[in-house]
């Protein structure tokens, strides 16, 4: 009797340890996401500085290099990727003979999938006609009739209202009565459109302006006065330029990626450089040039493509280090046409810093940018003048470019 007691008391004390396991698991992975939010609710700090003793050393690199390579990068994160999506796929069985529909099948397509379906990593990257678009594809030689009233609703409000976009689906209260005029007519099928509106998290409301690099996610501005205050950089005039125009290049923002740099050059500079002491004695061409080694240049995701574009291949002669992180879509042709130019090949380069996360869709052909890249330009130095660092279980978020920022900054400067 006893041993069977004990069984049994061992039995449930496992599946409740198991359970709390799960909880406390589950809730450390939540909070790291969520830590601005927790530490406003409790009043403190997830995390803490804490000051070393005078003459202790510490080593303040985040992931050091474990010897995986590259191409071992990469490999692991499509193992991953594989795994995930097999432990995710779903496969349903076609009862009552539902598929294929009839051609000229009249139906109601459901979901802001319908209008902006993503075609690549982000649904703004791509060549302008390369994709076609959901309806477009499903009503071509006569397939499928699409509801017009309904299809016209979401054109008209995927955008406007954020109501419409911070979950990438609109809730049923916002449905009028013109989008539900034709559910009778086109009732063969009901088809839901279920996609992302752009990478990891970029559905969600986000904002290109300070408010939200600045205020909304401080933790940036506090991790920089914190390496300045405690002597691991120098400190350093830092500024974050908003480049999206309004309706410029509504569509596809490629170009501003390029035009970057006649603003930077005409306008930003000077109006920075000119107003605060730096290290240029002149502002104007020649004192930015020679002031060029400090002096720096970074950014994330579409901001790391613009880096490439307009700064390293397009302003190098006033920058020397460089930071991309998580992107790149910069063909080796156009670095051997601007950044390895007979004018530009003298022009040292002091740092090129790159960064991306395991998970991140940006990583493969971040990495093969890179190696073709070291192969035509023998400035560049790998362990020496450049590094890749990809961090484990990150993705194309903030939190992987935080991490990219503090590398950047320590290895830089």
């Amino acid at each position: 009797m006893g041993s069977i007691f004990s069984k049994k008391v061992w039995r449930v004390l496992s599946s409740v340890c198991g359970t709390l396991l799960a909880v406390v698991v589950g809730f450390t992975v939540w909070s790291a996401g969520y830590r601005q939010l927790i530490s406003g609710a409790i009043g403190g700090e997830t995390s803490k500085v804490i000051k070393v003793e005078d003459g202790e050393e510490q080593d303040t690199e985040y992931f050091k290099d474990n010897g995986m390579s590259l191409d071992d990068w990469i490999e692991t994160e499509a193992e991953l990727t594989r795994e995930v999506q097999a432990s995710g796929t779903v496969l349903l069985k076609n009862e009552g003979g539902l598929l294929p529909l009839d051609k000229g099948s009249k139906v109601s397509a459901f979901g802001y999938g319908t209008v902006k379906t993503v075609s690549t990593g982000l649904v703004r990257f791509g060549t302008p006609g390369q994709y076609v678009d959901f309806k477009t594809g499903m009503e071509e030689d006569g397939k499928l009739k699409i509801n017009p009233s309904l299809y016209n609703f979401y054109s008209a409000n995927s955008s406007a209202d954020p109501a419409f976009n911070t979950l990438n689906e609109v809730d049923v209260g916002f449905m009028t009565d013109a989008a539900r005029a034709d559910y009778d007519e086109y009732s063969d099928a009901a088809i839901v459109v279920l996609s992302r509106a752009g990478g990891e998290a970029g559905d969600l409301a986000t904002g290109d302006d300070e408010e939200y690099w600045l205020r909304t996610n401080p933790y940036n501005k506090d991790m920089l006065d914190n390496l300045i205050y405690y002597g691991e950089i120098e400190p350093m005039i830092v500024v974050t330029p908003t480049w999206y125009v309004e309706d410029d290049c509504k569509g596809n923002l490629d170009p501003l990626t390029y035009s970057f740099k006649d603003e930077l050059r005409n306008d930003l500079m000077p109006a920075v450089e000119g107003r605060y002491s730096t290290y240029a004695q002149s502002c104007d061409d020649a004192g930015f040039a020679a002031s060029r080694s400090h002096r720096a240049f970074a950014g994330l995701s579409r901001g790391a493509v613009t880096t490439l574009h307009s700064v390293l291949n397009g302003c190098l002669d006033w920058f020397s280090r460089f930071g991309t992180f998580s992107g790149s879509r910069t063909p080796v042709e156009y670095f051997e046409e601007y950044a390895c130019s007979e004018e530009q090949k003298g022009l040292p380069i002091d740092y090129w810093y790159l960064a991306s996360g395991t998970f991140d869709f940006a990583l493969s052909s971040q990495a093969e940018d890179y190696k073709a890249v070291l192969a035509i330009d023998s400035r560049l130095k790998e362990g020496e003048n450049t590094s890749f660092d990809v961090f484990p279980m990150r993705y194309h978020s903030m939190g992987n470019w935080h991490l990219a920022l503090y590398n950047f900054l320590i290895k830089a400067f």
